[in-house]
């Protein structure tokens, strides 16, 4: 699925001669013969009449800079009762990695603030399965359909049918999970024997949040209960696990779990901390360990790369300026890049001190370096920033 735009500028009203491709996209499932193209606004520039109808096509979404133009004018209403949601939720153009029409498909959907489901479940524990924009779809049925079993970000549309009449739209989070045996034994038949469609099915396939319906609001809202759809599922992207500071956050909303799993964490940190401070060749080693892991997770994130030898020979200058001791001020952004030139030259100088014979660590400058890396270590573990964890990150 490859849906093609062209590109014009809204205020001279000519086409760019360029195209823009998106694949898997709910705009080419949920409007299969409608033309599109994208006008570019400028957010000083533009007025209303900029925006007026151009080559047969009217304004319908809009993100941000892009204004998507349609050849048919119903489209957004379709989809979107209030036009402003058009602006809002310009999802049906969010490319998807994969995408597929799912036929059949049994879907409890869960208000995610009061746990309401229908019936099918107690309210208290349909909440349990269900957060803001998150649900779950069932493994054998994610296998069935060439989907991996781990978290992903989607996008789902419904065309509209006999359990929607509407055309609904939904984005959010689904993970793997056994729905199989979900709520009561209840055999829910499908299709008929005449054409050899019948099916028939026991638990559910997904549960979604109704956090996860866009656009419809009020009595025109998705109800919670459960339904027996078509739908297009797109996969955007799966959850990528990364190492991640947890932060305070964490520390102030989840008390019972701060004080039985982290808290034994940061008094074993500490008390390492604390015996490596009585030695300057482990304190020196810390400091290594510690810009290597930290260099490793900048440059698998494409957020930094590693400099070259000929850099760090290049910046022993800086020596001469260290800071001869005390606690340095915060630093402001014109002074990161001279903070990384510093961190990499005291870096090099311990890991070449530490294979050799331990001098360079008694010199007063690099003492006053180390005493500040181990303030910083002390504050990292009163906070909470030193403990890392594994985190599904969705794309």
């Amino acid at each position: 699925m490859v849906l093609t735009l062209n590109h014009f500028d809204t205020k001279t009203k000519q086409d760019t001669l360029i195209q823009e491709k998106l694949e898997n996209t709910l705009a080419e499932y949920l409007f299969p013969s409608v033309q599109f193209s994208i006008g570019t606004a400028y957010p000083e520039a533009t007025v209303p009449e900029d925006l007026s109808e151009h080559n047969g096509m009217s304004l319908q979404f809009s993100a941000s800079k892009r204004m998507f133009f349609a050849s048919d004018a119903t489209i957004r209403d379709q989809l979107y009762p209030n036009p402003s949601d058009g602006a809002a939720y310009p999802l049906p153009f969010t490319p998807c990695r994969t995408f597929q029409e799912l036929r059949n498909v049994r879907v409890l959907v869960v208000d995610d603030t009061t746990g309401e489901n229908g019936g099918v479940i107690a309210n208290n524990n349909a909440k349990k399965l269900v957060g803001d924009c998150k649900g779950l779809i069932d493994r054998d049925f994610a296998v069935s359909n060439n989907i991996e079993l781990r978290a992903f970000q989607f996008r789902l549309g419904i065309k509209p049918q006999q359990e929607s009449p509407v055309m609904r739209i939904a984005k959010g989070t689904l993970a793997p999970a056994r729905l199989d045996k979900l709520g009561e034994s209840f055999l829910l038949m499908g299709g008929t024997a005449k054409d050899n469609t019948l099916r028939s099915k026991i638990g559910y396939d997904m549960v979604l949040a109704t956090s996860s319906f866009k656009g419809r609001k009020g009595e025109d809202a998705i109800k919670p209960g459960e339904y027996m759809l078509t739908i297009g599922l797109g996969v955007k992207a799966d959850a990528q696990y990364r190492e991640h500071s947890l932060g305070t956050q964490i520390l102030v909303n989840y008390p019972k779990a701060v004080q039985q799993e982290i808290l034994p964490i940061i008094k074993q940190q500490a008390e390492k901390l604390a015996t490596d401070q009585k030695d300057p060749r482990r304190l020196a080693l810390r400091y290594v360990e510690t810009y290597e892991r930290r260099k490793a997770l900048r440059a698998k994130h494409d957020e930094a790369s590693l400099d070259t030898l000929e850099e760090i020979e290049n910046k022993f200058s800086i020596f001469d300026s260290l800071d001869s001791g005390g606690e340095t001020g915060e630093i402001e952004d014109g002074e990161d890049n001279s903070q990384q030139q510093k961190d990499l030259l005291i870096y090099s100088l311990l890991k070449a001190d530490l294979s050799g014979y331990c001098q360079l660590i008694e010199h007063p400058k690099i003492i006053a370096e180390l005493q500040e890396f181990a303030r910083k270590q002390w504050v990292e573990i009163a906070t909470g920033r030193s403990i890392k964890f594994l985190t599904g990150r969705q794309k």
